[in-house]
C-alpha cells in the first residue's frame, strides 16, 4: 500500500500570462507532474485573472495568503509553473520566498521541470 504524501501545496497560475485554455491545461498538467514527482499533493490550484497583478498585488495572491492563514500550517508549498509567474524582480521574489517561509512554514516550488531547488532568500535581511 502506496503512503500518501504528507506535503501538501497549493498551485498557482496569473491567468493573463497564459494565451489560451490549452497553455493553461498544461501549465496546471506541469504543477500535477511536480507534485507527483516530489511526492506532494496538490490540494488546490488558485488562479490570478487580473492584469497588472504581477509583484504578488492580485486579489489571487490575496486569496492564496489567506487561504495559507487559515491552512494554519498545513499547507507546505505553493507550486508556480516558473517564477515569472510571480515577479520578475527576483530580489522581490527571494524576499517574498523567506517572509512565507519565516512566517507561514511555507516554500515556493517551481515547476518548470528541473529537479535543484534553489533557495536563495535563507540569509537574505532588509537590515
Amino acid at each position: 500500500m502506496d503512503k500518501k504524501p504528507d506535503q501538501l501545496a497549493i498551485g498557482y497560475l496569473r491567468l493573463p500570462d497564459i494565451g489560451n485554455d490549452l497553455d493553461v491545461e498544461k501549465k496546471i498538467s506541469a504543477l500535477r507532474a511536480h507534485c507527483e514527482a516530489n511526492q506532494i499533493r496538490l490540494v488546490l490550484v488558485l488562479s490570478e485573472p487580473e492584469r497588472g497583478s504581477e509583484n504578488f498585488k492580485g486579489s489571487g495572491w490575496r486569496d492564496l495568503q489567506r487561504t495559507l492563514a487559515y491552512a494554519e500550517g498545513r499547507i507546505q508549498s505553493i507550486v508556480v509553473p516558473d517564477k515569472n509567474m510571480l515577479t520578475m524582480d527576483v530580489g522581490l521574489f527571494l524576499l517574498k520566498e523567506k517572509e512565507l517561509r519565516d512566517t507561514l512554514g511555507v516554500k515556493i516550488e517551481v515547476a518548470d521541470g528541473k529537479s535543484q531547488k534553489m533557495d536563495q532568500s535563507r540569509d537574505l535581511s532588509l537590515n
